[in-house]
């Protein structure tokens, strides 16, 4: 699932901000955009993330060893509670040229096949607004 909209927040320590969503990014600061988000790992990517969803109010679990666990789970399970329902979803996090693996491609298929939310997010999701947007989404 990939949303599009405009972000403020910081990726690999630069400001990235837009006064309304009609802002047209200047050639070079879309260039200078795809620099970082190249050199930005899965590790500082998991930091954002985690620091937006807690901005956000998400109740999240992220596994730091899982050389014991099943192969190929997501990165990340979050849930946000929501009135009568709540909002649940399976995020796997990978750097821009990052692959998913076999294992991590057979949880995609069977989470979304069972109806769960399943999100590959990049450094280009988090700098282009789509994390932001996701995780305010009133749903």
């Amino acid at each position: 699932m990939i949303c599009s909209t405009h972000f403020i927040g910081q990726t690999a320590g630069a400001t990235v901000s837009s006064a309304s969503a009609n802002y047209k990014e200047s050639d070079e600061v879309q260039a200078a955009r795809k620099i970082l988000d190249k050199a930005m790992s899965e590790a500082d990517l998991f930091e954002s993330v985690r620091a937006h969803l807690d901005a956000f109010g998400w109740r999240w679990y992220h596994t730091y060893d899982s050389r014991r666990s099943n192969g190929g789970f997501p990165d990340i399970v979050a849930t946000k509670p929501r009135g009568e329902g709540s909002r649940l979803l399976f995020i796997e996090l990978k750097s821009e040229k990052g692959h998913l693996s076999p294992d991590q491609l057979v949880w995609q298929d069977a989470l979304i096949h069972s109806g769960a939310t399943h999100m590959v997010w990049r450094p280009s999701d988090l700098s282009s607004g789509d994390v932001e947007r996701t995780l305010r989404s009133p749903w």
